[in-house]
């Protein structure tokens, strides 16, 4: 994989609108991105991931994430956010930004529309009398969560790849 970035002393001009597959990186937050990603490269041993790390190291110094390497730039928001380094390390101020970031990416967009998806659920509920719930097991990190209420019954299912509606049904 092969980027090639140009840069130019554009000080004075209106900025260069993006491709809308790249994600800009505002400079408050490049030296932090960049130090998790050396972080990252120094535990890395897979040759095509190092790869993609300097790639990205090079493109995030400029202030850009081009479309092939937003799953390496999400996977790295995803490791200093959920292990709690941004915060640790760079403050709230940063991990909030990583959280804006992060929710940016395409892995991000999907989340907001899987955890709307949820809320819209849940309010089919609101004001309906409880009628029973279970969890279950479905499997290593698998759990189902169904919650009945009077002729409506919802499944939610939370997994290695977040939470989801798995069905919202009305019972006769």
């Amino acid at each position: 994989m092969t980027f090639a970035l140009a840069t130019n002393d554009l000080s004075g001009t209106a900025p260069i609108p993006l491709p809308p597959s790249t994600l800009a990186i505002t400079e408050s937050v490049r030296a932090e991105l960049d130090l998790d990603l050396a972080a990252w490269a120094e535990m890395t041993r897979d040759p095509r991931v190092l790869a993609e790390i300097e790639a990205l190291r090079a493109t995030v110094g400029v202030g850009v994430v081009p479309a092939p390497l937003l799953p390496t730039f999400e996977r790295l928001l995803e490791l200093a956010l959920s292990t709690g380094r941004a915060r640790r390390l760079h403050g709230p101020e940063v991990e909030r930004a990583y959280l804006a970031l992060f929710r940016s990416t395409p892995e991000g967009e999907r989340q907001e529309r899987a955890v709307d998806a949820i809320n819209h659920a849940l309010r089919q509920l609101v004001g309906r009398p409880l009628a029973g719930f279970e969890v279950e097991s479905r499997g290593p990190g698998s759990i189902r969560l169904e919650i009945a209420c009077e002729e409506l019954r919802l499944a939610l299912d939370f997994d290695g790849h977040g939470l989801a509606v798995a069905n919202l049904s009305v019972e006769t």
